[in-house]
């Protein structure tokens, strides 16, 4: 995150290539450790509902196609208040 914060519970938009998305933040990890929010300047996995693991891309990978873990680098979530 750039700015702001960031809870469990919240409505967010993943800014996409395709156009935005909402979703619902499920769960937070910072530094392998559940919490209910994260900051600003802190490295956190987000837990979404609302966007299929299908939408991610696939790629070719050892033993068939993988998800691209490449593919959502960058994409911005703005957290609704």
């Amino acid at each position: 995150m750039t700015s702001g914060t960031v809870r469990v519970g919240q409505s967010a938009q993943l800014r996409l290539a395709d156009g935005p998305q909402t979703v619902t933040v499920e769960a937070i990890d910072v530094r392998r450790r559940k919490r209910t929010g994260a900051a600003a300047g802190e490295e956190a996995g987000l837990y979404l509902a609302g966007f299929p693991a299908a939408e991610i891309p696939r790629v070719l990978g050892h033993g068939g196609a993988v998800q691209d873990d490449s593919a959502l680098r960058g994409t911005e979530i703005v957290a609704e208040p």
